[in-house]
């Protein structure tokens, strides 16, 4: 598939159109210029790409919980999109623009990914933590710790440590991923979409 794609997120629950009928909307007329997951010839390379740019999608608007589908389309029409904005089920777009950009949101998606399985270990480290001085307060009727200050310090830095990677990743998802936006966006942003595409 050609450059640049858009990828169009929708709530998982969305019915999308036909792919005849999307190809007309999107005003594409190759049958290989558009592609979602289950109603196109499988495509291991788009389905990776999909995986990655949801992720990011998810981690710029926090709602990595949030389920939702992709329909990709390698145009670089943009009115059909803005019209999008409008649409309930409609929750954004991100771009991809060329092979170089491509490399660079492989390595944010790298980002992302680690950042989330960091702030998922350190919870559990808290979590752990607390699991533990319960029991031994419980289970031996001791005090596991006579002083509780090193653990809350210990959980305020760790609360202060996630909060700062996470900005640091989301000024990175900027840079980078600049293309990513969220559906119910105000006219500015709708003028921001037509200039980046």
């Amino acid at each position: 598939m050609d450059y640049p794609r858009a990828f169009i997120f929708v709530d998982k629950d969305t019915r999308l159109p036909t792919l005849k009928a999307m190809r007309r909307w999107f005003r594409v007329e190759a049958p290989h210029k558009i592609y979602v997951k289950g109603r196109c010839a499988s495509n291991k390379d788009l389905d990776v790409e999909i995986e990655m740019m949801t992720s990011i999608f998810q981690y710029a608007n926090e709602s990595q919980s949030q389920a939702l589908r992709c329909v990709v389309v390698s145009t670089t029409e943009v009115e059909p999109y803005t019209e999008l904005l409008t649409d309930k089920g409609w929750r954004g777009i991100a771009w991809i623009d060329s092979e170089e950009h491509l490399k660079k949101l492989q390595e944010l998606f790298f980002v992302v990914t680690t950042a989330n399985d960091c702030a998922l270990a350190m919870e559990q480290a808290q979590d752990y933590f607390q699991v533990l001085v319960t029991f031994i307060n419980r289970r031996f009727r001791q005090v596991a710790l006579s002083d509780p200050g090193p653990a809350q310090l210990m959980h305020g830095l760790l609360d202060d440590a996630k909060t700062e990677l996470k900005v640091q990743i989301k000024n990175l998802v900027e840079q980078h991923a600049r293309h990513v936006v969220q559906g119910e966006e105000s006219p500015n942003d709708r003028m921001a979409l037509q200039a980046a595409a």
